[in-house]
């Protein structure tokens, strides 16, 4: 059979999900993480875009009521992919030593790697882009 597509995002009936609603969200509420094009918000710092893939490459498109970065966006963004790059060292450690008699449950385990290398994927992506202007 076809594959069902779903846009999470066209809700007729959510009000302005838009504006705090994204792929962290998504991931908290349904348990996945989305296809490209994901919807990155991080409300408290006013920083919104979407990450999508054109020609095999990560692109920003920049939310209508967030442009650009600012210098304390940029380095909110910057820490927190340093942080999320650390973290993935130990990951990967406790993952290969524990495999065999795992406390948690292999397609879990493959959902949480996903959802990290999503959110480095999109830090990653903005921060380049922001360096580029």
């Amino acid at each position: 059979g076809e594959e069902l597509y779903f846009d999470y995002y066209g809700c007729a009936d959510c009000d302005d999900t838009y504006s705090y609603w994204g792929t962290p969200e998504m991931m908290r509420d349904f348990g996945f993480v989305d296809n490209y094009r994901q919807t990155w918000i991080f409300l408290e710092q006013d920083i919104g875009f979407d990450l999508y893939e054109e020609e095999g490459q990560l692109k920003v498109r920049w939310d209508k009521e967030r442009h650009k970065l600012d210098t304390q966006q940029e380095q909110y963004l910057k820490y927190n992919l340093d942080r999320l790059l650390i973290m993935g060292d130990g990951y990967e450690l406790y993952f290969n030593n524990t495999k065999d008699n795992a406390v948690i449950p292999s397609n879990e385990w493959n959902t949480i790697i996903q959802y990290y290398q999503a959110v480095v994927d999109a830090l990653e992506t903005v921060l380049e882009e922001a360096g580029e202007e």
